[in-house]
Protein backbone atom coordinates (compact mmCIF):
# COMPACT_ATOMS: atom_id res chain seq x y z
CA UNK A 1 0.00 0.00 0.00
CA UNK A 2 2.73 2.21 0.99
CA UNK A 3 4.59 1.68 -2.21
CA UNK A 4 1.35 2.32 -4.53
CA UNK A 5 1.30 5.96 -2.17
CA UNK A 6 4.44 6.58 -3.76
CA UNK A 7 4.35 6.10 -6.70
CA UNK A 8 0.90 7.78 -7.59
CA UNK A 9 2.94 10.71 -6.01
CA UNK A 10 5.85 10.84 -8.08
CA UNK A 11 3.63 10.08 -10.69
CA UNK A 12 1.59 13.54 -10.17
CA UNK A 13 4.55 15.41 -9.97
CA UNK A 14 5.96 14.30 -13.47
CA UNK A 15 2.40 14.79 -15.22
CA UNK A 16 2.32 18.89 -13.05
CA UNK A 17 6.36 19.09 -14.59
CA UNK A 18 5.33 18.23 -18.02
CA UNK A 19 2.53 20.43 -18.28
CA UNK A 20 4.40 23.43 -16.94
CA UNK A 21 7.23 22.90 -19.73
CA UNK A 22 4.43 22.64 -22.22
CA UNK A 23 2.44 25.42 -20.76
CA UNK A 24 5.67 27.34 -20.68
CA UNK A 25 6.60 26.25 -24.49
CA UNK A 26 3.59 27.30 -25.91
CA UNK A 27 3.45 30.95 -24.16
CA UNK A 28 6.35 31.72 -25.34
CA UNK A 29 7.02 30.39 -28.77
CA UNK A 30 11.02 30.73 -28.30
CA UNK A 31 13.29 28.24 -27.33
CA UNK A 32 14.58 28.62 -24.01
CA UNK A 33 18.08 29.24 -25.61
CA UNK A 34 16.91 32.13 -27.27
CA UNK A 35 15.16 33.68 -24.33
CA UNK A 36 18.29 33.68 -21.82
CA UNK A 37 20.38 35.50 -24.81
CA UNK A 38 17.24 38.50 -24.60
CA UNK A 39 15.53 37.57 -27.96
CA UNK A 40 11.43 37.86 -27.47
CA UNK A 41 8.43 36.56 -29.61
CA UNK A 42 7.95 39.15 -32.39
CA UNK A 43 11.44 40.45 -32.19
CA UNK A 44 13.33 41.15 -35.66
CA UNK A 45 15.94 38.20 -36.10
CA UNK A 46 19.09 37.24 -38.40
CA UNK A 47 19.31 34.48 -39.91
CA UNK A 48 23.07 33.13 -40.23
CA UNK A 49 24.05 30.25 -42.63
CA UNK A 50 22.18 26.93 -43.46
CA UNK A 51 23.01 25.76 -39.92
CA UNK A 52 21.22 28.54 -38.34
CA UNK A 53 18.65 29.20 -40.88
CA UNK A 54 15.57 28.12 -37.74
CA UNK A 55 17.09 29.85 -34.94
CA UNK A 56 17.19 34.01 -34.46
CA UNK A 57 21.11 35.17 -34.14
CA UNK A 58 21.90 35.63 -30.16
CA UNK A 59 24.03 39.03 -30.72
CA UNK A 60 21.80 42.26 -31.42
CA UNK A 61 23.28 45.15 -31.99
CA UNK A 62 23.70 48.24 -29.25
CA UNK A 63 21.84 51.66 -30.10
CA UNK A 64 24.86 54.50 -29.82
CA UNK A 65 25.30 56.44 -27.02
CA UNK A 66 23.31 59.67 -26.71
CA UNK A 67 24.94 62.78 -26.06
CA UNK A 68 24.87 63.96 -22.27
CA UNK A 69 21.82 65.84 -21.37
CA UNK A 70 20.01 63.85 -24.49
CA UNK A 71 17.23 61.27 -24.31
CA UNK A 72 17.84 58.03 -26.34
CA UNK A 73 14.70 58.75 -29.05
CA UNK A 74 16.27 62.04 -29.00
CA UNK A 75 19.58 60.93 -30.26
CA UNK A 76 18.17 58.40 -32.50
CA UNK A 77 16.44 61.27 -34.55
CA UNK A 78 19.30 63.74 -34.21
CA UNK A 79 21.54 60.58 -35.83
CA UNK A 80 18.92 59.80 -38.54
CA UNK A 81 19.33 63.76 -39.25
CA UNK A 82 22.97 63.89 -39.08
CA UNK A 83 23.25 60.89 -41.43
CA UNK A 84 20.21 62.17 -43.88
CA UNK A 85 22.27 65.81 -44.09
CA UNK A 86 25.34 64.82 -44.03
CA UNK A 87 25.42 64.07 -48.02
CA UNK A 88 24.66 68.00 -48.64
CA UNK A 89 27.78 68.86 -46.56
CA UNK A 90 29.74 66.94 -48.33
CA UNK A 91 29.41 68.88 -51.40
CA UNK A 92 32.68 69.30 -53.83
CA UNK A 93 33.49 73.49 -52.92
CA UNK A 94 35.85 75.23 -55.18
CA UNK A 95 36.44 78.93 -54.61
CA UNK A 96 37.77 81.21 -56.73
CA UNK A 97 39.00 85.10 -55.48
CA UNK A 98 40.47 87.74 -56.00
CA UNK A 99 42.00 90.63 -53.66
CA UNK A 100 42.55 94.44 -55.05
CA UNK A 101 42.80 98.03 -53.52
CA UNK A 102 39.98 100.80 -53.95
CA UNK A 103 41.77 101.27 -57.54
CA UNK A 104 41.03 97.75 -58.57
CA UNK A 105 45.19 96.89 -58.18
CA UNK A 106 46.18 93.67 -56.99
CA UNK A 107 46.95 93.37 -53.78
CA UNK A 108 49.32 90.38 -52.97
CA UNK A 109 49.94 89.19 -49.90
CA UNK A 110 46.71 89.91 -48.43
CA UNK A 111 45.52 87.46 -45.66
CA UNK A 112 42.91 85.40 -46.46
CA UNK A 113 40.91 83.63 -43.32
CA UNK A 114 38.03 81.31 -44.21
CA UNK A 115 35.74 79.11 -42.49
CA UNK A 116 33.57 76.24 -44.40
CA UNK A 117 30.09 74.90 -43.68
CA UNK A 118 30.90 71.54 -43.78
CA UNK A 119 29.81 69.70 -40.27
CA UNK A 120 26.56 69.02 -40.08
CA UNK A 121 26.70 69.06 -36.34
CA UNK A 122 25.66 72.14 -35.00
CA UNK A 123 27.75 71.65 -31.79
CA UNK A 124 30.83 71.50 -33.77
CA UNK A 125 32.59 73.78 -36.59
CA UNK A 126 33.50 73.10 -40.10
CA UNK A 127 36.77 73.63 -41.67
CA UNK A 128 38.41 77.10 -40.85
CA UNK A 129 42.20 77.84 -42.36
CA UNK A 130 44.14 80.62 -43.76
CA UNK A 131 46.55 81.73 -47.01
CA UNK A 132 47.75 84.65 -48.66
CA UNK A 133 47.19 85.98 -52.78
CA UNK A 134 49.26 86.02 -54.97
CA UNK A 135 51.25 88.30 -56.81
CA UNK A 136 47.78 89.14 -58.72
CA UNK A 137 45.79 89.14 -55.97
CA UNK A 138 44.19 85.80 -56.42
CA UNK A 139 43.39 82.91 -54.61
CA UNK A 140 41.82 79.53 -54.19
CA UNK A 141 40.47 77.68 -52.13
CA UNK A 142 39.14 73.67 -52.47
CA UNK A 143 37.00 71.52 -50.39
CA UNK A 144 33.51 70.36 -49.41
CA UNK A 145 30.71 71.92 -47.78
CA UNK A 146 27.59 74.06 -48.21
CA UNK A 147 29.01 77.21 -47.92
CA UNK A 148 31.57 79.71 -47.22
CA UNK A 149 32.50 82.66 -45.01
CA UNK A 150 36.22 84.48 -46.49
CA UNK A 151 37.24 88.16 -44.71
CA UNK A 152 40.84 89.79 -45.95
CA UNK A 153 43.17 92.03 -44.43
CA UNK A 154 46.62 93.25 -44.72
CA UNK A 155 48.52 95.21 -42.89
CA UNK A 156 48.56 99.35 -44.42
CA UNK A 157 45.18 98.94 -45.60
CA UNK A 158 41.51 99.87 -44.28
CA UNK A 159 38.72 96.86 -44.40
CA UNK A 160 35.82 98.05 -46.14
CA UNK A 161 32.63 97.24 -44.87
CA UNK A 162 30.20 94.99 -46.48
CA UNK A 163 27.84 96.75 -48.97
CA UNK A 164 25.35 95.45 -51.04
CA UNK A 165 25.92 97.56 -54.15
CA UNK A 166 29.81 97.34 -53.67
CA UNK A 167 32.50 94.84 -53.18
CA UNK A 168 33.99 94.44 -49.87
CA UNK A 169 36.53 93.02 -47.05
CA UNK A 170 34.31 90.12 -46.14
CA UNK A 171 31.18 88.24 -47.74
CA UNK A 172 29.32 85.11 -47.26
CA UNK A 173 28.90 82.47 -50.22
CA UNK A 174 26.73 79.87 -50.37
CA UNK A 175 27.54 76.36 -52.77
CA UNK A 176 23.78 75.55 -52.92
CA UNK A 177 20.49 76.80 -54.71
CA UNK A 178 18.28 78.19 -52.09
CA UNK A 179 20.57 81.11 -50.53
CA UNK A 180 20.13 83.76 -47.73
CA UNK A 181 19.68 87.62 -48.77
CA UNK A 182 23.18 87.94 -46.91
CA UNK A 183 25.28 85.33 -49.33
CA UNK A 184 26.20 84.91 -52.76
CA UNK A 185 27.16 82.30 -55.15
CA UNK A 186 30.10 80.65 -55.80
CA UNK A 187 32.38 81.88 -58.44
CA UNK A 188 34.16 80.67 -61.14
CA UNK A 189 37.79 80.95 -62.00
CA UNK A 190 36.90 83.41 -65.37
CA UNK A 191 34.48 85.10 -62.81
CA UNK A 192 36.22 85.62 -59.31
CA UNK A 193 34.87 87.01 -56.52
CA UNK A 194 36.74 90.44 -55.37
CA UNK A 195 37.63 91.53 -51.94
CA UNK A 196 38.66 95.12 -51.27
CA UNK A 197 41.20 96.35 -49.38
CA UNK A 198 41.93 100.64 -48.80
CA UNK A 199 44.96 101.38 -48.91
CA UNK A 200 46.01 103.75 -46.21
CA UNK A 201 47.81 106.93 -46.18
CA UNK A 202 50.41 108.74 -44.24
CA UNK A 203 49.23 107.61 -40.38
CA UNK A 204 49.73 110.50 -37.86
CA UNK A 205 51.22 109.47 -34.42
CA UNK A 206 47.51 110.41 -32.58
CA UNK A 207 46.09 110.04 -28.71
CA UNK A 208 43.75 106.82 -28.80
CA UNK A 209 41.52 106.62 -26.33
CA UNK A 210 39.99 102.77 -26.52
CA UNK A 211 36.09 102.45 -26.89
CA UNK A 212 35.15 103.04 -23.27
CA UNK A 213 31.54 103.67 -21.69
CA UNK A 214 30.52 106.79 -18.93
CA UNK A 215 27.76 106.82 -16.84
CA UNK A 216 25.57 109.96 -17.40
CA UNK A 217 23.12 111.92 -15.43
CA UNK A 218 19.52 111.77 -17.66
CA UNK A 219 17.96 115.47 -15.73
CA UNK A 220 20.52 117.25 -18.35
CA UNK A 221 23.08 117.64 -15.85
CA UNK A 222 26.48 117.97 -17.54
CA UNK A 223 29.49 115.40 -17.86
CA UNK A 224 32.88 116.59 -18.80
CA UNK A 225 35.66 114.33 -20.62
CA UNK A 226 39.19 114.71 -21.40
CA UNK A 227 39.65 113.73 -24.66
CA UNK A 228 42.91 112.77 -24.04
CA UNK A 229 42.40 110.44 -21.48
CA UNK A 230 39.04 109.29 -21.37
CA UNK A 231 38.23 110.68 -18.18
CA UNK A 232 35.88 112.47 -16.53
CA UNK A 233 36.57 115.32 -15.09
CA UNK A 234 35.74 118.89 -13.14
CA UNK A 235 33.34 121.06 -14.72
CA UNK A 236 35.07 123.52 -17.55
CA UNK A 237 38.07 121.25 -17.25
CA UNK A 238 37.58 119.07 -19.91
CA UNK A 239 37.24 118.97 -23.99
CA UNK A 240 33.44 117.24 -24.09
CA UNK A 241 30.71 117.97 -22.74
CA UNK A 242 27.43 115.75 -23.04
CA UNK A 243 23.64 116.79 -21.65
CA UNK A 244 20.99 113.80 -21.24
CA UNK A 245 17.22 114.76 -20.47
CA UNK A 246 14.95 111.59 -20.28
CA UNK A 247 11.17 111.68 -19.58
CA UNK A 248 10.21 108.34 -18.57
CA UNK A 249 9.40 108.51 -15.05
CA UNK A 250 6.44 105.70 -14.37
CA UNK A 251 7.84 104.28 -17.54
CA UNK A 252 9.21 100.30 -17.56
CA UNK A 253 12.12 100.26 -20.35
CA UNK A 254 12.49 97.12 -19.98
CA UNK A 255 9.02 96.44 -21.66
CA UNK A 256 10.12 98.38 -24.71
CA UNK A 257 7.61 101.50 -23.91
CA UNK A 258 8.37 104.61 -25.65
CA UNK A 259 9.92 107.87 -23.70
CA UNK A 260 10.80 111.35 -24.67
CA UNK A 261 14.84 111.81 -24.73
CA UNK A 262 17.27 114.35 -26.14
CA UNK A 263 20.92 114.88 -25.68
CA UNK A 264 23.54 117.52 -26.20
CA UNK A 265 27.32 117.55 -27.32
CA UNK A 266 29.39 120.66 -27.30
CA UNK A 267 32.75 121.37 -27.44
CA UNK A 268 34.02 123.96 -24.29
CA UNK A 269 35.39 126.99 -26.64
CA UNK A 270 36.05 125.09 -29.85
CA UNK A 271 33.54 123.14 -32.43
CA UNK A 272 32.15 119.73 -34.09
CA UNK A 273 31.05 118.32 -37.55
CA UNK A 274 29.30 115.27 -38.09
CA UNK A 275 31.24 113.02 -40.24
CA UNK A 276 29.64 110.87 -42.53
CA UNK A 277 32.68 109.12 -44.12
CA UNK A 278 34.25 105.76 -43.10
CA UNK A 279 37.95 106.90 -44.98
CA UNK A 280 37.57 110.76 -44.34
CA UNK A 281 40.87 111.33 -42.01
CA UNK A 282 41.91 114.93 -42.77
CA UNK A 283 39.56 117.03 -40.35
CA UNK A 284 37.94 120.01 -41.86
CA UNK A 285 39.46 123.21 -41.72
CA UNK A 286 36.64 124.98 -41.28
CA UNK A 287 32.42 124.45 -41.02
CA UNK A 288 32.25 123.56 -37.31
CA UNK A 289 29.62 124.48 -34.93
CA UNK A 290 29.63 124.62 -30.70
CA UNK A 291 27.26 121.82 -30.52
CA UNK A 292 25.51 119.17 -31.96
CA UNK A 293 21.91 118.02 -30.55
CA UNK A 294 19.82 114.86 -30.93
CA UNK A 295 16.20 113.23 -29.05
CA UNK A 296 13.05 111.26 -30.05
CA UNK A 297 9.56 112.15 -29.26
CA UNK A 298 7.88 108.95 -27.58
CA UNK A 299 5.47 108.82 -30.43
CA UNK A 300 7.95 109.06 -33.11
CA UNK A 301 6.99 105.95 -35.96
CA UNK A 302 10.83 104.71 -35.69
CA UNK A 303 11.39 105.28 -32.21
CA UNK A 304 15.13 104.25 -30.60
CA UNK A 305 16.47 104.86 -27.06
CA UNK A 306 19.72 106.14 -28.35
CA UNK A 307 21.84 107.48 -31.41
CA UNK A 308 25.56 106.83 -32.64
CA UNK A 309 27.52 109.72 -34.69
CA UNK A 310 30.99 110.39 -35.73
CA UNK A 311 32.37 113.46 -35.31
CA UNK A 312 35.15 115.77 -36.16
CA UNK A 313 35.97 117.97 -33.53
CA UNK A 314 38.68 121.36 -33.14
CA UNK A 315 39.92 122.02 -29.48
CA UNK A 316 40.04 125.19 -28.53
CA UNK A 317 44.25 125.05 -28.21
CA UNK A 318 43.88 124.35 -31.92
CA UNK A 319 44.21 120.47 -32.05
CA UNK A 320 41.98 118.19 -34.30
CA UNK A 321 40.43 115.01 -33.26
CA UNK A 322 37.48 112.35 -34.20
CA UNK A 323 35.22 111.17 -32.36
CA UNK A 324 32.95 107.93 -32.24
CA UNK A 325 29.87 108.50 -29.63
CA UNK A 326 27.08 106.65 -28.54
CA UNK A 327 24.46 107.79 -26.48
CA UNK A 328 22.16 105.09 -24.68
CA UNK A 329 19.27 105.95 -22.42
CA UNK A 330 16.78 103.79 -20.46
CA UNK A 331 17.77 102.35 -17.04
CA UNK A 332 20.99 103.79 -16.03
CA UNK A 333 22.09 106.25 -19.12
CA UNK A 334 25.57 105.82 -20.68
CA UNK A 335 27.46 107.33 -23.86
CA UNK A 336 29.78 104.96 -25.55
CA UNK A 337 32.80 107.17 -26.99
CA UNK A 338 36.24 106.25 -28.45
CA UNK A 339 38.35 109.24 -29.11
CA UNK A 340 41.42 109.93 -31.21
CA UNK A 341 43.70 113.11 -31.14
CA UNK A 342 46.29 114.86 -33.18
CA UNK A 343 49.09 116.38 -30.33
CA UNK A 344 50.74 118.74 -33.12
CA UNK A 345 48.21 121.67 -33.25
CA UNK A 346 47.01 122.63 -36.63
CA UNK A 347 47.70 119.24 -37.82
CA UNK A 348 44.28 118.31 -39.33
CA UNK A 349 45.66 114.36 -39.79
CA UNK A 350 43.69 111.86 -38.21
CA UNK A 351 44.83 108.44 -40.24
CA UNK A 352 45.53 105.85 -37.20
CA UNK A 353 48.06 103.39 -37.42
CA UNK A 354 48.34 101.66 -33.97
CA UNK A 355 51.67 100.55 -33.77
CA UNK A 356 52.81 104.98 -34.03
CA UNK A 357 49.61 105.89 -31.41
CA UNK A 358 50.33 107.75 -28.16
CA UNK A 359 48.62 106.20 -25.29
CA UNK A 360 46.12 108.36 -23.81
CA UNK A 361 48.09 110.71 -21.02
Amino acid sequence: MRKQIISLVVLVVALGAAWLFWRTHRSTGVPVAMREHGVQNGSTTKLVGDVNEKAATSQVQPAPSPPLGVSGATADSDKRYLDSVAPLYARPLSFYGKVVDERGKPVEGASVRYSINNNPDPTKTGTRGELRSDSNGDFTISDRGLGIYIEVSKEGYHRVPNDENAPASQRTFANHEKRSDTTAPMPTENDRALFVLRKAGEAAPLVHVRKTSIRVPKDGTPTEIDLSTGKVVAAGAGNLRVEVWTLNQGINPNRGQPYDWECRVSVLDGGLMERTEQFAFEAPENGYRASFEAGMAKDAARWRDGTERDFFVRLADGRFARVSLGVITGGDHFIVFESWVNPKPGDRNLEFNPKQAHAGL
